[in-house]
């Protein structure tokens, strides 16, 4: 993207390891019943581009009124009144919504209909940071083919914090439950 950044729109490089981020922003740990998986998510302008590298453009829904770079986004997140259901629909480019529903819990719907409930564990609520960072790592997860219902947990390690946004040194946490009805998104089968 050239030029400055507009407010709320950002472009994110996940890489499910084993790739490389030169510059990482977060470090991830997300856990499977079967395996734990390290998530480094990075500047794209430094992201290593090889197996395991997704780019896409994530938006807060709350910092970013342009419905142009919405309508472009491959993850969307943010607070609001309106369901990721709804949100998603809306945005037929999207991937992944994730909705803050309540201090502590959001819901996240990806585009083949599958709603997760969210549940930040750790000291303190996730603030708008870390919900991009969640959306990210949903999009560079199913980018690589993984499904997100085997998610069961994640836990960020570089999470930067602001005031009253937890405990530095500490790590924003988050347990995940899938649902097994999935989403309607209004699309039918010709």
């Amino acid at each position: 993207m050239t030029g400055g950044r507009l407010a709320g729109a950002v472009p994110t490089a996940v890489a499910v390891l084993p790739a490389v981020v030169a510059r990482p922003v977060a470090v991830a740990l997300a856990d499977t019943p079967t395996d734990t998986y390290v998530v480094v998510i990075g500047d794209p302008a430094e992201a290593y581009d090889g197996p395991g590298a997704d780019e896409h453009l994530a938006v807060d829904l709350d910092r970013c009124p342009d419905e142009r770079r919405r309508s472009c986004a491959d993850a969307l997140h943010g607070g609001g009144p309106e369901p990721a259901v709804l949100t998603l629909r809306r945005h037929p480019g999207c991937l992944v919504v994730v909705r803050r529903c309540t201090a502590r819990t959001a819901e996240a719907v990806v585009r083949d209909g599958t709603r997760l409930a969210v549940t930040a564990t750790g000291p303190a609520p996730p603030g708008p940071r870390e919900l991009r960072l969640l959306a990210s790592l949903l999009h560079g997860w199913l980018a690589e083919g993984l499904p997100v219902e085997a998610l069961r947990s994640v836990r960020f390690l570089g999470a930067r914090y602001g005031p009253g946004q937890g405990v530095a040194g500490g790590g924003t946490r988050f347990r995940i439950r899938s649902f097994r009805r999935r989403a309607s998104l209004g699309l039918r089968v010709a």
